[in-house]
């Protein structure tokens, strides 16, 4: 009797499950009585690949001919070079799904009758169409494809059929990547995607592994003072992260594990209790449920609209996923007695003549055979490019991007630095502590402003009485006006004198320490009010010299703002020379 065959390719693992026409999908066992391999390959002299726990073996001492990690990279244009010989990611997906092939044909008396391999919900037609020409290049021409999410949910609704209409998000936790899925059951084995997918990329049971191993290194000090390019410590490493990764799959069912520690000259243990395990994961797994959010949001579905959540994956076994996400959501979970199988005998399901399968939204029917795949589909904009290579387009990129952030940045520094350069004059102001004698008020014996400025002007004179608090010998005094704002930088007025002393002033009022300056300097501007007051700034600069009175009409109603000045306000910022005295 003929079956067919159903291949879940992982990043880390690879699983296969086979199905008899109207039976159940079952998982085959294919590398030592396990139904998972590892995604290793390792190439001989000759180019014979060698897969699963073999090729891990491998590792230890030609570590330059094993691969692993390549199903990420399919769809990229950059190849690797494996002893001596180059080859593309695709090309050592099909020596793994050959050797898989072979190992069940061998069980199963010949070859199946079909086969379905299964690929994350992200990949597009490019991607496809290279996996597919590398499958019939390795003589696999009737291998079909179809999405990972199709074939979970169509492993659940062999066991629990679905009615059309009804919802399952799947919840797929991998060895490295993480898929969020929202699907909608039509046919008993026809789905349509909901929304948009959500992807993790590095994160799944390889970086629990990972938490488990720093655990171990961190109550092992000792293990730091070993030599990492002694071959037994290589070794001794090895073993202590299969031993973290059996450590990992125990806690699903254990509360508690004991992991052994051999290196040279040490032999020990390390305890580690399953609530520590999930202070250790819960960070990573809190990302997984934010990312199943988001895929609910964007199919615009509440978590009670949900029919079933359904768990994939065999990092989905451990209990903290079930219990976060019955929390979360509110909604009770579903999980397959063996969810690393899960995929694979969802696959065989759907490979069966008499099952069919929609995969919209996207273009490409799921269950397409490999030669009616369309014809050289153009490559995505960026591929899947590794770290240490950059594409001209790349690099193009980041130039603009530099210099974009360059101008941004230069532009910010040229404004905080005009602020700050029109902002002194008023800080200047703001922190006299000594008030301006007479500011903004205006004389009652000044005489109207003419539109001309007279060259022959005097000055006009002050109120007879002084305010309190004027400035001392020697000190800065400054005077605002808020409708012109006009800050004067002139000497202060001695202590019995006003702050703005006559033209001509006697020199026996000024203290005989405090010497005259050389220089004089007027800052001004206009700063807008609501309701202006009514100001009239008048400052005179003492000097030897004839002063030249410059009045300024001002643009609303009287009275006018003068200003005397010993130079025309021409500028905003005037400097006048005092002659030796």
């Amino acid at each position: 009797m003929g079956y067919w065959l159903g291949i879940d390719v992982g990043t880390t693992v690879t699983a296969a499950a086979v199905c008899r026409k109207g039976g159940l999908a079952e998982a085959v066992a294919l590398d030592g009585g396990s139904a998972l391999v590892p995604s290793v390959v390792y190439l001989s002299d000759g180019g014979q690949a060698v897969v699963g726990a073999a090729a891990v073996r491998h590792a230890l001492t030609d570590p330059d001919r094993v691969v692993r990690g390549f199903i990420g990279r399919i769809g990229d244009e950059v190849p690797m070079v494996i002893a001596g010989q180059a080859y593309t990611a695709a090309q050592l997906a099909a020596m793994l799904i050959g050797w898989v092939v072979d190992q069940v044909a061998s069980q199963y008396g010949g070859p199946a009758a079909g086969i379905m391999v299964t690929h994350p919900i992200s990949w597009g037609d490019y991607k496809r169409q290279v996996l597919a020409t590398a499958l019939a290049t390795a003589g696999l021409t009737t291998v079909r494809l179809c999405p990972e999410p199709h074939a979970a949910a169509a492993g659940y609704a062999a066991k629990q059929p679905l009615t059309p209409g009804q919802t399952v998000a799947i919840y797929d936790l991998g060895g490295t990547t993480f898929h969020a899925t929202v699907l909608r059951a039509g046919d008993p084995t026809e789905f349509t995607v909901l929304g948009r997918p959500h992807s993790l990329a590095q994160l799944g049971g390889a970086n629990f592994d990972d938490a488990v191993f720093g655990h171990v290194l961190a109550v092992t000090p000792v293990l730091a003072e070993l030599d990492p390019d002694d071959p037994a410590t290589l070794a001794a490493t090895a073993t202590l992260r299969h031993q973290c990764t059996l450590a990992t799959q125990a806690l699903s069912a254990d509360t508690e594990v004991t992991i052994p520690v051999t290196a040279a000259g040490i032999t020990t243990s390390v305890r580690l209790h399953r609530a520590e395990f999930d202070d250790m994961i819960r960070p990573q797994l809190a990302e997984t449920v934010h990312a199943l959010h988001r895929t609910l949001e964007s199919a615009q579905l509440s978590p009670t609209q949900l029919d079933t959540m359904l768990l994939a994956g065999g990092s989905s076994r451990i209990p903290l996923v079930a219990q976060l996400l019955s929390t979360e959501f509110n909604q009770p979970v579903t999980i397959d007695a063996d969810p690393s199988t899960t995929i694979a005998r969802g696959a065989a399901i759907l490979a069966t003549p008499h099952r069919h399968l929609d995969s919209s939204p996207p273009s490409l029917p799921a269950d397409t055979t490999l030669l009616e795949l369309p014809d050289n589909p153009p490559p995505p904009s960026l591929t899947a490019i590794p770290l240490d290579v950059d594409t001209i387009e790349v690099h193009r990129r980041l130039t603009n991007s530099r210099r974009a952030a360059r101008i941004a940045v230069s532009s910010a520094l040229a404004v905080l630095t005009a602020a700050g350069v029109a902002a002194v004059p008023f800080l200047i102001a703001r922190s006299d502590s000594s008030p301006s004698a007479n500011a903004g008020t205006p004389s009652p014996n000044a005489p109207p402003s003419p539109s001309t400025p007279a060259p022959d002007a005097s000055p006009v004179p002050a109120p007879a009485s002084p305010p309190a608090g004027a400035g001392t010998g020697g000190e800065i005094s400054s005077t605002t006006t808020r409708p012109s704002g006009v800050i004067r930088k002139t000497p202060a007025a001695a202590p019995h004198q006003l702050a703005d002393p006559p033209a001509k002033p006697d020199p026996a009022t000024v203290p005989a320490s405090a010497p005259a300056p050389d220089w004089v300097t007027t800052y001004t501007w206009t700063t807008s009010w609501s309701n202006p007051p009514p100001t009239t700034t008048r400052t005179t600069v003492p000097s030897t010299a004839t002063p030249t009175a410059t009045t300024t009409p001002r643009t609303t109603a009287p009275p006018r703002t003068t200003t005397t000045t010993a130079a025309p306000p021409t500028t905003s910022s005037t400097q006048h020379r005092r002659p030796p005295t």
